[in-house]
Formats: structure tokens, sequence, C-alpha cells
């Protein structure tokens, strides 16, 4: 797999009481980026990274079109 550890997201809380995006009252990051978001599947807990989703949507690709059809 292209993915290092494919459950680990690339944007991440500095602890487990915050998520990617948080910041304090002065406006400081409560988050942590990755340095190479290309080798991982999620870019937060739960919406994949590009290449993540290049990499699934072949797949339900026919599910979709069946389902749209």
């Amino acid at each position: 797999s292209k993915f290092k550890d494919p459950l680990k997201p690339c944007c991440r809380g500095v602890n487990s009481s915050f998520t990617c995006g948080n910041v304090d009252q002065q406006g400081n990051k409560l988050y942590e980026l990755c340095s190479t978001p290309v080798s991982t599947f999620f870019w937060d807990e739960v919406h994949p990274t590009q290449d993540g989703w290049t990499t699934v949507v072949p797949s339900l690709m026919p599910t979709l079109h069946a389902l749209l059809s």
C-alpha cells in the first residue's frame, strides 16, 4: 500500500481534546499537520485526502453507476 499508516489522519489535534482546525482564543493552532499528505489516506478523522479518494473511487464507480441507472 502507498499509505504508510492508512488509519492515521494527516491533520490531528495536539491532544484528544482537539481536532483538525481547532484554534485557541489567540488563534494559535491546536492541531498538527503531517509532512507528507500523499502518504495518508485520511486528511482528518473523517475526510479522505485527494490521494485517498483517487484510490477508492475506481472501486466505487460500478456500484454508483448501477445505483444511478
